[in-house]
């Protein structure tokens, strides 16, 4: 018994030494920074908030500044009433949106907000909040709306759509990201997926004190999608680009329409309007990219570059929500361009985030539709 006893200790402190090891040298040797989100039971994740730190980002290859508001997200803090004179647009997406490979200002949320009121402030001045963080599908958009959003009156909600990863994202058969998600039950309505309140609070405390944590977190899933383009993409495995669905994906378009659904009834009630942007992939945007994709499938007829863009525009077009692609426009100036020429990249590494480049002609799509739709608006108003 003693022997046991002292064995099971050797193997304890042989553990506890080891993962000191990986602590040190993580910190001395690792450039992954410590994790600067944190996990939110209402919510999903937001960032620490009041952060104002020089955060190193990999694509980018240099630290970039990280300034967070009291909510938890990148910019200014927003007063919850709405000064007089002010025009509120709500932009929630995943990593995209949160862009934390570029400057605040460089974001298509800060480039929008400048072109707003450069061009289309005559009786207003615009503040585009930036709700975008990594992971985020539609399902936690829609608890972040819940939560947060709405008491901040906005006047425009936009769910900037990942076209990649969203539908994804939203299915608990299709990702086991531990983000809010939520089901259809038999009567077909939504109800959300009961988490774990004592799994968030040990990540959040593991977080908080290991470096070497956060960095086997990120190479855990960086080893994850890699595991999931290999054996996700193989014939009749195509992803969100085949045309001929598996059932799954099937079933998660459902179940996105129907979020955008109850999103729709949620921000009419509260007197601001949704609208959809899809935000293209580097697969979508350059042939060349998508080429190689259609060659590590060995099924090149079932495969549509434009198929998450047709599947999303349907279902806006089922619950009247103004929908924009960004793909076609990106596509002009992309598809017969190889992502590999740094001149013509739209994506870090051209395949990556949105680079400065890409996001400035995001904003300048999203500053155009947004101006003639509100132009659209009130040319229908009743006069008095």
């Amino acid at each position: 018994m003693r022997n046991r006893i002292l064995k099971a200790s050797e193997i304890a402190v042989t553990i506890v030494l080891m993962l000191l090891t990986c602590e040190v040298a993580t910190r001395l040797f690792s450039r992954i920074p410590q994790d600067v989100s944190m996990r939110d039971p209402l919510v999903g994740r937001r960032f620490e908030p009041g952060l104002n730190e020089l955060v190193y980002n990999e694509e980018a290859g240099q630290p970039i500044l990280l300034r967070t508001n009291q909510l938890g997200f990148r910019g200014d803090d927003y007063t919850p009433e709405k000064p007089p004179g002010v025009r509120r647009i709500a932009v929630l997406g995943d990593s995209y949106t949160a862009a934390m490979a570029l400057p605040e200002d460089q974001t298509f949320c800060g480039q929008l907000q400048q072109m707003l009121n450069s061009e289309y402030s005559t009786n207003c001045t615009w503040e585009v909040m930036n709700f975008g963080i990594y992971g985020s599908g539609t399902g936690q958009e829609l608890a972040l709306y819940r939560h947060v959003v709405r008491k901040l009156q906005p006047d425009i909600v936009i769910v900037a759509f990942g076209n990649a990863t969203d539908v994804r994202d939203n299915s608990a058969e299709l990702t086991s990201n531990p983000i809010i998600q939520y089901r259809l039950n038999d009567s077909g309505e939504l109800e959300k997926i009961p988490q774990s309140d004592d799994r968030i609070r040990l990540s959040n405390m593991l977080n908080n004190a290991s470096r070497f944590y956060s960095w086997q977190k990120m190479k855990a899933k960086s080893l994850k999608l890699l595991w999931q383009e290999k054996t996700d993409v193989q014939p009749g495995r195509s992803l969100v680009y085949a045309k001929e669905e598996l059932p799954e994906y099937s079933r998660a378009w459902t179940l996105t329409s129907a979020l955008f659904r109850v999103f729709r009834q949620e921000c009419e009630a509260d007197g601001c309007t949704l609208m959809v942007a899809a935000i293209p992939s580097a697969h979508q945007i350059h042939r060349d990219h998508f080429e190689e994709l259609k060659s590590a499938i060995q099924n090149e007829a079932k495969l549509d570059p434009l198929h998450p863009d047709r599947r999303l525009e349907t279902a806006c077009r089922t619950h009247n929500i103004p929908f924009l692609s960004l793909t076609q426009h990106f596509r002009k100036y992309g598809w017969d361009r190889s992502y590999r020429e740094e001149s013509h990249q739209f994506f870090f590494g051209g395949t990556g985030h949105f680079n400065e480049r890409g996001s400035r002609m995001a904003a300048e799509q999203m500053s155009k539709w947004l101006t003639t739709t509100l132009v659209a608006e009130k040319e229908h108003q009743p006069r008095l």
